[in-house]
């Protein structure tokens, strides 16, 4: 399974600033969803705090960093809208400063 690297998700952001990165509060079209099913070639899911392979067993999933978990909260006020790569990138700025703190 695919890790979850921050800075290859900001620089997937940034390289799709323009276009839609994803639907957050969906559970296999969120951003990082669609980073890693982007990354693997394959679908992933994201739900409660972890991510896997769409179609392995969700108790099989892995834990998200604290980063993805503060991001995935803060996008889904967002919740089923599309929001771009600059949305999601002006999202996670904020996360990532508070996460910090």
């Amino acid at each position: 399974m695919q890790e979850l690297d921050r800075e290859d998700f900001i620089a997937w952001l940034c390289a799709n600033k323009e276009n839609d990165v994803g639907r957050p509060g969906t559970f296999f079209h969120c951003p990082i969803a669609e980073f890693l099913g982007v990354r693997a070639g394959r679908a992933h899911g994201v739900q409660c705090g972890k991510y896997g392979y769409a179609s392995l067993d969700e108790g099989k999933w892995n834990v998200l960093p604290l980063w993805a978990q503060a991001f995935t909260a803060r996008a889904e006020r967002y919740a089923f809208a599309p929001i771009t790569g600059a949305q999601a990138l002006s999202i996670l700025t904020g996360v990532t400063v508070s996460t910090l703190s």
